[in-house]
């Protein structure tokens, strides 16, 4: 029997691209590193000019972004959360991905690290409070210029070295954003020293959702994501008195899956109609 073969490569074929979408390139004006920002505003962003919106800022923009926007067009298109505007970021342009990723997300220099990408990318660790000061002094305000913002409802999103950089802005300016959803963070980085990171106490009634893998929850192990989210949860109860933190111990995820199912019960929280 004879199939017909549909002809994939007809004229007019075109890539798959996310509505709404955008890409802009934007230099950091203190050291000169060029990034992407993917971005995505909501469907009714065009007709409600006198509605502002709530931000999900999420590192790693490659992966995060794509899977951000599936969760929330159903999420939002059903009724469930509020509509967002999403902002993924990339990695610096003009280096390798494992270097710059390293080098913005982890908040000490190890150069020892069994878990780290190569040599260079050890030695180039440790640049998290540089790469905060861009965000804070440069990026967050062109995205609170350039877009309608509900500046009360902005949720920092970041995954394994994207958890561990979101800890260290807990740690250091939880003013930062409104929300944190942490996802199977890398507090096991560098001997756990973002527990070793001082944070003076402090008032502020930010919104903080931890998840990760629950196989490990009651190990006594070092470099095991669970007890160490839980540990970061307990130490930052004492200096976040007056925030709300909760940690869950997701069953049956392991490392390369937790991520989307944590985007959706953060978002769950921190966005529910």
């Amino acid at each position: 029997m004879a199939v017909t073969v549909p002809n994939t490569a007809l004229p007019g074929n075109k890539p798959f691209t996310i509505e709404r979408s955008q890409v802009i390139n934007i230099t950091s004006e203190n050291n000169e590193r060029e990034y992407q920002l993917y971005i995505k505003t909501p469907r009714s962003y065009s007709s409600r000019k006198d509605k502002s919106y709530p931000l999900i800022f999420l590192n790693d923009g490659h992966l995060s972004f794509p899977l951000a926007s599936s969760i929330t067009r159903q999420m939002s298109g059903s009724g469930v959360i509020e509509e967002p505007i999403i902002v993924g970021i990339s990695y610096d342009k003009k280096t390798s991905w494992q270097i710059a990723r390293t080098r913005d997300y982890t908040p000490t220099n190890s150069l020892n690290e069994k878990n780290g990408y190569s040599d260079e990318a050890r030695k180039n660790s440790g640049g998290a409070k540089e790469y905060l000061v861009f965000i804070e002094a440069e990026l967050m305000p062109y995205l609170r210029k350039k877009y309608r913002i509900n500046t009360q409802k902005e949720i920092y999103v970041g995954h394994s070295f994207g958890g561990l950089f979101g800890g260290f802005i807990l740690k250091t300016k939880p003013h930062m954003f409104d929300y944190y959803i942490l996802s199977d963070p890398s507090f096991w980085y560098h001997n756990r020293s973002i527990l070793g990171i001082q944070s003076r106490p402090s008032s502020i009634k930010t919104n903080v959702f931890i998840s990760s893998q629950g196989k490990e929850a009651n190990k006594d192990c070092t470099l095991c994501m669970a007890k160490n989210a839980k540990d970061f949860s307990h130490e930052l109860k004492a200096s976040l008195p007056a925030a709300s933190i909760e940690y869950l111990a997701m069953e049956n995820e392991v490392h390369e899956t937790i991520y989307s199912r944590s985007i959706a019960q953060g978002l769950l929280r921190f966005l529910r109609k």
